[in-house]
């Protein structure tokens, strides 16, 4: 409001966004620029226009470039030696884990991806302890299950200080990535008990799709009678 001072300021990111604040500039200056999906795309057509393995005959069909350039991005999270060990579960494997080591090496000098910029900016927030402070306060609002490299970075955030606010819903394989995560940045011990699971007290039965919504109008408004608005849900 004008003639009133602020107090109190707020930035939104992702993990991704906090990554490339961080990160992007060195990338950068050091001349690389952003793997698109494009750039992705025409590497994985060149390293299967040189060798294609088991792939050759689906090489040039375009979704085999897609499908590949999704399993490369899940597998620039694993480090070396679990690349060995996938590598020996068979042709497909092997090929795939061979082929992907070819895409990164195309892309290495002159490009840079999400998982680049998280470890960067991990590396740099290790190398420099003041630049935690300079970003300020951080929270980790509800995190999910974080790539590898994520949790590396928000692992050194940790030691300038961040607060982690993780929705748990008592149900083990729902809260499975969670935990997970949690444990990854060291902060499993210091967390609440999990709730119950919650379970349904009631069914409504609807004649059709428009029934349904307004049953569920119905409860709602009945439910806003004494519960605050915040703490309603319809999922």
């Amino acid at each position: 409001m004008a003639g009133r001072g602020g107090v109190a300021g707020l930035l939104v990111l992702t993990v991704d966004r906090l990554a490339e604040r961080i990160a992007a500039p060195a990338l950068t200056g050091a001349g690389r620029r952003p793997a698109t999906s494009a750039v992705l795309a025409a590497a994985w057509r060149r390293a299967l226009a040189g060798d294609a393995g088991v792939f050759a005959p689906v090489a040039a069909h375009p979704v085999t470039v897609q499908a590949l350039a999704d399993r490369h991005r899940e597998l620039r999270e694993v480090d070396d030696a679990a690349l060995d060990a996938i590598a020996g579960s068979g042709p497909v494997a092997s090929d795939l884990v061979r082929l992907h080591r070819v895409v990164a090496g195309l892309l290495a000098a002159r490009w840079y991806d999400p998982v680049d910029l998280r470890r960067t900016a991990a590396g740099l927030l290790r190398g420099g302890p003041g630049l935690g402070g300079e970003i300020g306060a951080v929270v980790l609002f509800l995190p999910q299950d974080l790539p590898l490299s994520a949790t590396a970075m928000v692992r050194e955030l940790a030691g300038a200080g961040i607060r982690i606010i993780a929705g748990l819903t008592g149900d083990a394989r729902a809260d499975a990535g969670v935990l997970e995560t949690l444990r990854r940045i060291g902060a499993d011990g210091d967390r609440d008990a999990a709730p119950a699971a919650a379970t349904a007290t009631s069914i409504v039965h609807a004649s059709d799709p428009d029934d349904e919504v307004r049953c569920v109008v119905r409860l709602v408004a009945a439910k806003l009678a004494g519960v605050r608005a915040e703490r309603v849900a319809v999922l």
